[in-house]
């Protein structure tokens, strides 16, 4: 299997008024910038 080179169009998006996000109790910065990331790309 080869590892494939991502870009920002492969970055995740909620496309639906329902999702469902799950984790863990502690949350990192790195955590935190992910989310951050996915609700700005989301709903800009």
């Amino acid at each position: 299997m080869e590892w494939l080179e991502l870009t920002s169009a492969d970055e995740p998006l909620i496309t639906h008024a329902h999702f469902t996000g799950t984790g863990s109790r502690t949350l990192t910065d790195a955590g935190r910038a992910a989310i951050e990331g996915l609700f700005d790309r989301s709903f800009g």
